[in-house]
């Protein structure tokens, strides 16, 4: 009995006191588990305070923490090094090329692909995504690709690819020609089933609706996600005070009436030749990190943080375009190498989860559906066939294994040829020559080797990625085996994909 009278006093100071027991003790709670996705935009694998390769000026306390009572992954990956395609493997668990997509150019959603939302939406839970989407362009609300579409009840946000940071008006909207006033993030947002004006800097209208929302389903579970704009371009927008505080000048958006206009979009806008680039992006960051904390204190208020289930994620990796670090990895967003597609990924439910645990076998954001089936007490849907994996039994059992063998990857061109350009000094050639490499190919890890076949220059690289993280040291020679291995293996996966086909050599 007295044992007994000191477990109940222990976890009423622990709760009391704000603070979380990590001993995997189960706190009885008659409602499921509430589900928070919080995925950031272009952030780097060095960008984030709670790795210990992160870049020395970095600091993301409230992400920290949400590793401190939970379990990080230092080597988990996405299903593509850019934002649309990577969020459709997300939300489904599958990969995304089993319908065709690998691009920005063929990345419309289909009807017929059950997503998170929609499941959880019909297991009673309430459901809402604030922020990007980009589950493909939206024309408008009754687009196949609209969340609306797809299991969000409630939608506050942009479709496409980027959310100006400042501007919201039809007046900001109609300055820039068509299509760059969409593509760029320029405008209203969709409010649910309507388009607003709204004013405000970006993060702090998703997170006040984050807030409210929480406030109005704090009874009842819900599946919130937050498509962050944070850190994509334009980093450069940030309101007078932040720049006041900083010293820093303030860079006006181009103007579509003059000559240069996209030359500046590209050299000085999202390049990195910006002015205090690294300064810019770094408030951006702080901005993330602050609404993540904002959002885990409005959960601690209504007594509901023990019952959330709390997953952080990047998209893709970062650039240098916007000052990022993917430090050690190299490469970024857009290319095939660990940068592009290692990101920060941190699971918190210490209900069921281990706390303060580093964990290094790899895993997908794939596995963040079928995971949340289990956190949640759910039965893995019918008629769906994951490729990603539940990682309960992994996490909890260090003995239990691998969740993946292997995982593949493919880039966003299958063509073998470079485009061609009559004025190589043009804005269009530049741009595309800033991605910073070769976007076509594919690459596949089978344990700790990775294959990369380069498209363009039809070279192949392997690379013992436990030994070598940062793709140094070629090894596709000295062990031919295991190029042929992983090369065999990835002609098998490609043909069982929705995919043109290629010759694989």
């Amino acid at each position: 009995m007295i044992i007994n009278k000191f477990y109940f006093f222990r976890i009423w100071v622990l709760l009391a006191l704000g603070f979380v027991s990590c001993d995997n003790t189960d706190i009885h709670n008659s409602m499921k588990p509430n589900v928070l996705l919080l995925v950031a935009d272009d952030l780097g694998y060095g960008d984030c305070s709670a790795y210990t390769h992160h870049a020395p000026d970095v600091s993301t306390p409230n992400i920290d923490k949400l590793a401190e009572r939970g379990v990080l992954f230092t080597q988990g990956y996405v299903t593509a090094q850019i934002c649309s395609p990577s969020r459709a493997g997300l939300l489904t668990g599958r990969y995304q090329q089993r319908w065709g997509v690998h691009t920005y150019t063929n990345a419309a959603f289909p009807n017929n692909e059950l997503t998170i939302a929609e499941y959880l939406r019909d297991k009673g839970y309430s459901t809402a995504l604030f922020g990007k989407s980009h589950l493909g362009q939206a024309d408008d609300i009754m687009s196949p690709e609209y969340p609306l579409r797809h299991g969000f009840e409630r939608f506050v946000g942009r479709t496409g690819g980027m959310i100006d940071y400042l501007k919201h008006s039809f007046e900001d909207q109609m300055k820039y020609p068509k299509p760059l006033n969409v593509y760029w993030g320029f405008g209203p947002w969709y409010f649910d089933d309507s388009v607003k004006e709204v004013e405000g800097y970006t993060t702090d209208i998703i997170t006040n609706e984050a807030l409210q929302f929480i406030d109005k389903n704090k009874k009842s579970p819900f599946f919130l996600m937050m498509g962050y704009t944070e850190v994509h371009a334009w980093t450069h927008q940030m309101p007078d005070s932040a720049l006041t505080r900083l010293g820093i000048e303030k860079i006006e958006d181009w103007d579509p009436e003059k000559e240069e206009a996209l030359e500046w979009v590209v050299r000085d806008g999202i390049g990195p030749y910006m002015a205090d680039g690294r300064t810019r992006l770094l408030w951006h960051l702080s901005q993330l990190d602050k609404s993540v904390g904002k959002i885990i204190s409005k959960l601690k208020e209504n007594e509901i943080l023990e019952n959330t289930i709390i997953i952080f994620l990047s998209d893709n990796g970062s650039t240098k375009r916007i000052s990022g670090n993917n430090g050690p990895l190299s490469g970024g967003k857009y290319l095939l190498e660990e940068g592009g597609i290692r990101v920060p990924y941190i699971i918190s439910f210490p209900q069921k989860l281990p706390c303060g645990v580093n964990y290094k076998p790899m895993v997908s954001s794939m596995d963040i559906f079928p995971t949340i089936c289990n956190l949640a007490g759910l039965e893995h849907p019918e008629n769906v066939d994951f490729d990603g994996k539940d990682l309960v039994p992994f996490l909890k059992n260090s003995n239990a294994g691998h969740p993946h063998d292997e995982l593949y990857w493919t880039g966003l061109s299958f063509r073998a040829s470079e485009p061609s350009f009559e004025d190589m000094n043009s804005v269009e050639a530049k741009s595309y020559y800033s991605v910073g490499g070769d976007d076509s190919g594919w690459a596949v890890r089978k344990n700790n080797f990775k294959l990369r076949y380069f498209g363009r220059t039809d070279e192949y690289k392997l690379y013992d990625l436990d030994n070598d993280p940062g793709e140094q040291n070629d090894l596709s020679l000295t062990i031919p085996e295991i190029t042929q291995d992983l090369k065999e293996r990835y002609k098998q996966w490609h043909a069982g994909m929705n995919l043109p086909e290629i010759e694989i050599k």
